[in-house]
């Protein structure tokens, strides 16, 4: 599963940088294809036969990482078993997640994110002092509700709210009709 996740990490990072690549390493790629052509044959099949090496070698020990990663959970496991663990609690162990857990969100920090979000949405300020008003006066439950309604309501890049969709979810939630 970590694995996963640190895959999604690097695929993540190279879509928010690849204009940076496109910006600077084009150009780059361009003066060295140049450059390259100045060489000879020879020097040529030289850097091919060093690229080469290092990309094998770079491989042998990713796939003994992986072989290495994959003994050493056999060992767990075996050593697991030797302490006369039952399967349930070998189980049990494994799934456990490494990563500590998040503390639960805070009602300041649900308010301190839909504030950030109805600011980068644009949404002028009578509507603001609209959503805030419900939201001080409301129960801690449609509280919540409130806060996640309008932060889905801004999509994905958390600035898409309109403000008569924020309004109507505001008076929806908390019961008035103006």
């Amino acid at each position: 599963m970590n694995r996963f996740k640190s895959q999604n990490s690097i695929l993540e990072w190279i879509k928010e940088n690849a204009w940076w690549a496109m910006l600077f390493g084009l150009p780059g790629l361009g003066g060295l294809l140049a450059h390259f052509a100045q060489w000879k044959p020879m020097e040529l099949i030289g850097l091919t036969a060093v690229l080469a090496a290092a990309a094998l070698t770079a491989s042998g020990l990713l796939f003994w990482r992986s072989v290495r990663l994959v003994q050493a959970d056999a060992a767990l496991k075996q050593s697991m078993l030797q302490r006369g663990l039952t399967l349930d609690e070998i189980e049990r162990l494994l799934s456990l997640d490494s990563d500590p857990p998040q503390p639960p969100r805070t009602g300041e920090l649900a308010i301190e994110d839909l504030a950030a979000c109805l600011h980068r949405s644009g949404i002028k300020e009578p509507v603001i002092e609209e959503v805030f008003a419900a939201i001080r006066t409301a129960e801690p439950a449609i509280r919540e509700s409130l806060c996640h309604a309008i932060q889905g309501l801004s999509g994905k890049s958390g600035d898409e709210a309109v403000a008569k969709e924020i309004l109507a979810a505001v008076r929806g939630l908390i019961g008035e009709r103006k």
